[in-house]
C-alpha cells in the first residue's frame, strides 16, 4: 500500500522457484522497483491486489492467464494499470491470446522462450507483433542480444528457413552444465551449442516457431 504510484512496479504471481517468478522478482529489485510479491496464485486475489496497488507490470504462465479470463468477476475489477504482461513457460494458445488482448487493453504483452539451462530467455516476441496482421502471432519472437539460434538436424547441420529441427543456442548466459553430470552436460552442449530439447523452425525473417519437445 505504500508504494509510489508514480514509478513502474512489479506484481510477482508466479511461484520463484519457476524462473518466471524468480526472473520477475530479481529484476524489480535490481532495476530499484517496488515490487509486489504475491503468496500465491489466486485470481481474486491477484484482481484485488492490481485494484489496490496498483501495479504495471507481470509475468504468467499461459494457464494463469486463461484462468483469469475465464474468472466470472474480472469485469468488477479495475486492472487497467497493468501495461505490460509477459507471458511463457508453455505454449499460448492463440485464441486465449486474442482473447487477452480484447479484455485486458490497456496491456502490451510480450512471450519469452528459453528454459533454465539458457539463463532463461532466448528469444522474445514483442508487443508490436501481438497486432496487425498477426502473422507472427504464433511465434516465440526473435533472438535477444547477444544470442544466436541455429535450427539442427540429428547430426547437427543447420538447416535452412523453414525446415524444421532442433532449437540450439549460442549465448554468454548458458548454464556452464548439469551438477555432478558431466555426461549430460557433454551431450547438451556438444558441437559448442546448447541443445535445447525443442523442435522448431526459423522464418525468413529471423522468427522462432516451436512445434513440439524432442525429449521430455
Amino acid at each position: 500500500t505504500g508504494f509510489d504510484v508514480a514509478k513502474p512496479h512489479v506484481m510477482v504471481v508466479a511461484p520463484m522457484f519457476h524462473a518466471i517468478g524468480a526472473l520477475n522478482a530479481v529484476a524489480g529489485m535490481v532495476f530499484c522497483n517496488p515490487t509486489c510479491i504475491l503468496p500465491r496464485f489466486d485470481p481474486v486475489l491477484l484482481f484485488e491486489t492490481i485494484e489496490r496497488v496498483r501495479p504495471n507490470t507481470t509475468a504468467m504462465v499461459p494457464t494463469m492467464i486463461e484462468m483469469l479470463l475465464e474468472h466470472p468477476d474480472i469485469g468488477r475489477y479495475d486492472l487497467s494499470s497493468l501495461t505490460r504482461i509477459g507471458y511463457g513457460g508453455s505454449p499460448m494458445p492463440q485464441r486465449i491470446l486474442e482473447r487477452a488482448l480484447v479484455t485486458l487493453p490497456d496491456a502490451r504483452f510480450f512471450q519469452s522462450y528459453g528454459q533454465t539451462e539458457s539463463g532463461p530467455n532466448v528469444t522474445i516476441l514483442r508487443p508490436e507483433y501481438h497486432y496487425g496482421d498477426g502473422s507472427k502471432l504464433r511465434s516465440a519472437g526473435q533472438p535477444i542480444p547477444l544470442t544466436v539460434l541455429s535450427i539442427q538436424d540429428a547430426e547437427g547441420r543447420a538447416l535452412a528457413a523453414g525446415e524444421i529441427g532442433e532449437i540450439c543456442v549460442r549465448s554468454p548466459s548458458i548454464s556452464p552444465g548439469y551438477w555432478q553430470q558431466p555426461e549430460l552436460s557433454a551431450e547438451t552442449q556438444r558441437g559448442g551449442w546448447h541443445h535445447t530439447g525443442d523442435a522448431g523452425y526459423l522464418d525468413q525473417d529471423g522468427f522462432l516457431f516451436v512445434v513440439d519437445r524432442i525429449k521430455d
